[in-house]
Order: C-alpha cells, then sequence, then structure tokens
C-alpha cells in the first residue's frame, strides 16, 4: 500500500510542535487549527506537484520511449542503409572491374586489328609496287628474242649473260624446237667461261633430254673433255664411250677413240689423272 506524504509528515509535525521551545508550548486551540490547515495546504500543494511531477515523468518516460524507439528504427534503417551502399559499393566495384577488363580486352583487340590491317596494308602496298614496278617493265620476250640474245651474247663472249639467256629459254620453252640448242648453248656458256663441273651438268642435259638432238654427240664430246680439263679421266673415258657407243655413226667418233687411247695411257700419271 502506498504511504502519502501527509501521513509522514503529520506526525512530524505534531513531535516538532510538542517539543519544540517557547512560544509553541503554549499554542492555542486556534491556532493550532490554523497551522493544521497550513500543513494540509502545504500537503495539498505538496501533492499536486507530486501528481504533476508524475505525469512529467511520464510523459518524459513515453517521449524517451518514443525516441528510443525511432533511435533503435533509425539506427536499424541506418544498419541497413549501410548494409544497402556496401552491397552497392561491392556491386559498382565489381561492374568497375568488369568494365576494366572488357576495357583491356577491347584494347588488345584493337591492337590485335590494328597491328592485323598494317600488315595488310604493307602487303598491299608491296603488291601495288610490284605492279607498278612490272608496269614500267618491257614486254617480255619472245622465245625467238630470248635465243637471238642469248646467242649474240656468246658471240661476244658475254658468256654469264649467254647462260642467263639461254637457262630462261629452256625453262619457259622446254619443247620448243630450238630448246636442244639453247641447252647445248648454255652448257657452252659454261665450257668457254671455264666452269668445267657445271657444264658437265648441262652438256648431260642435253644427251639425256634430248638424246635424238644434233647436239647429242657434241655435248658428251664436250662433256669428256671438261672431264679432262678437271683430270676426271675416268669420267671422261665414260663419256667417250657412250658416244662412241651411242652414236657410232657421229664424226666425233674417231676423235674419241683418240681420246681413249691417250686417257688409258695416261691414267697413271698423277699430273694428267686424279681419277
Amino acid at each position: 500500500m502506498e504511504v502519502t506524504r501527509t501521513a509522514v509528515i503529520a506526525p512530524v509535525v505534531a513531535i516538532a510542535l510538542a517539543l519544540a521551545p517557547g512560544c509553541f508550548a503554549f499554542t492555542t486551540k486556534s491556532e493550532g487549527k490554523t497551522l493544521r490547515n497550513d500543513v494540509d495546504e502545504i500537503d495539498r500543494r505538496l501533492s499536486a506537484n507530486e501528481n504533476t511531477l508524475q505525469g512529467k515523468i511520464a510523459e518524459l518516460e513515453e517521449v524517451l520511449g518514443k525516441a528510443t524507439k525511432l533511435l533503435q528504427r533509425n539506427s536499424a534503417d541506418l544498419g541497413a542503409d549501410v548494409k544497402a551502399l556496401v552491397e552497392e559499393n561491392a556491386q559498382l566495384t565489381g561492374l568497375v572491374m568488369d568494365a576494366k577488363r572488357v576495357v583491356g580486352e577491347l584494347r588488345n583487340e584493337m591492337q590485335e586489328l590494328q597491328a592485323r590491317y598494317e600488315a595488310q596494308l604493307q602487303e598491299i602496298d608491296a603488291r601495288v609496287e610490284r605492279l607498278e614496278q612490272k608496269a614500267q617493265e618491257p614486254p617480255p620476250k619472245t622465245a625467238a628474242e630470248t635465243f637471238s640474245d642469248g646467242k649474240r651474247a656468246l658471240d661476244a663472249k658475254q658468256y654469264q649473260q649467254a647462260r642467263i639467256e639461254f637457262a630462261a629459254f629452256v625453262r619457259k620453252w622446254p619443247g620448243h624446237e630450238s630448246a636442244d640448242d639453247a641447252m647445248y648453248y648454255w652448257g657452252a656458256g659454261h665450257y668457254l667461261d671455264g666452269n668445267y663441273e657445271k657444264a658437265i651438268a648441262v652438256y648431260q642435259k642435253v644427251f639425256v633430254d634430248y638424246k635424238d638432238s644434233k647436239w647429242a654427240d657434241e655435248a658428251l664430246y664436250k662433256a669428256a673433255e671438261s672431264a679432262e680439263k678437271l683430270k676426271w679421266c675416268t669420267d671422261a673415258l665414260a663419256y667417250y664411250a657412250v658416244l662412241q657407243q651411242n652414236y657410232p655413226r657421229s664424226s666425233l667418233k674417231k676423235k674419241a677413240a683418240a681420246r681413249i687411247k691417250a686417257l688409258k695411257k695416261d691414267r697413271k700419271n698423277k699430273s694428267k689423272c686424279q681419277s
């Protein structure tokens, strides 16, 4: 049960009055009533103030409760907002990384495309340059012109140019009626220039590729002579023997027989025969 402020104060006041010295020992009844009324008034005011204070306290507690709830709600909202911001930041960071990766890939692709285009442009430029050079070149020579130029160079002892012309003739027109002539003169260009080993290789093609040519027996003879120049006596004997066997009606048959006889005699002479 709640003890009122009046119940506590009244006895205290009575005791205080009873013990108080002086004039209070002789207090009259009317004065005591007046004092009692004053005490009751004070008590009433205290009660009123207490009620008012409790009301204020209740209001304050209500306000504090609302403020606490609001703060809690705001804190929760703030936490949610912070969490949302963190997630959004993570998403943005991921988007930025993806964007950087895409940009890097695009940059690499652009560099590759640029390099490929530059290579293609260089190739095109080279083709254009070749076409321009070709357009400025004289028209290709005919077979007759090529053969004539080669023979002219050979007669002028321009052996390298003669070989170039006759080699081009044989490569371009291997089935031409003058192909065996060009092959023979090609070999002659080497023989007259002292290139005996190369001369042998070309002369062999005359009697191998054009065995029915008017130059076949002479090509064999020249191959044998070239072998003698190199002191390859065994090879020379073989070429002379083939000439005798395959071309018995050749005007060079007797000369070939004489050379065979001489070579057999000199085979042991190291100054003339090394093989």
